[in-house]
């Protein structure tokens, strides 16, 4: 018997009872999920001289009750395994296409690492469901949140374009909607005058002579 068969009247009676039952539970400190809470709660029942047509009400109810719980667990814990597989099977099409067109393990394993990231990102939506706003929101992320270099944000995105392209054979319309991160000037690091003087000090023999002659004709 499911709940949207019940009439309005027993579905009032039914929440009354299941009511009753949670407060006991909650006052006696039974688990209120677990099915064994409901013998000691018909013995209480008994002993209040409740009648037998009561009692079968709230065995009724309690059950109803257990059954819609379970089956929302069962649905929720299903949805991520089923997710999982497939991701399963994503990365390794992933390593098939990648030997296919003679790319190195170094780019698998990059690849692989990404679209592990990605899959964290979107909570474990299966493949299938995914979109560019999924992908959008991924790169944005690591601009803004993780504050990647330009160069990480590009490895990134090119990992999410070998998936769409060549697994999920489908194509991400990015646009310009990706904040792009910032590219780091690299400034390199030069000994001053003063610390190259204090290196030639400490050479001696044919390298200062080296370093003296390549400083004065170089």
């Amino acid at each position: 018997m499911g709940e949207e068969k019940l009439a309005q009247g027993v579905r009032r009676d039914y929440l009354k009872w299941l009511q009753i039952f949670i407060e006991f539970c909650a006052k006696y400190r039974h688990p209120f999920r677990d099915r064994e809470s409901l013998q000691p709660f018909l013995q209480k029942l008994a002993s209040k001289r409740q009648s037998t047509e009561r009692q079968e009400e709230t065995v009724a109810s309690v059950r109803l009750y257990y059954e819609i719980v379970e089956s929302s667990v069962a649905n929720t814990e299903a949805a991520p395994e089923a997710a999982n597989c497939q991701w399963d099977a994503v990365l390794k099409k992933l390593k098939e296409e990648i030997r296919l067109r003679q790319y190195s393990p170094k780019t698998l394993q990059t690849y692989r690492s990404w679209i592990a990231q990605f899959q964290s990102f979107v909570k474990s939506k299966k493949p299938g469901e995914i979109g560019s706003e999924d992908a959008r929101g991924f790169l944005t992320y690591l601009a803004v949140e993780r504050r990647v270099a330009a160069s990480t944000q590009n490895q990134a995105l090119n990992a999410l374009l070998f998936l769409n392209r060549h697994i999920l054979k489908t194509d991400y319309d990015l646009g310009d909607s990706v904040k792009r991160a910032k590219k780091t000037k690299y400034i390199p690091v030069v000994l001053s005058r003063h610390e190259i003087d204090s290196v030639l000090g400490y050479m001696k023999g044919p390298w200062a002579l080296a370093v003296g002659f390549s400083a004065v004709f170089g």
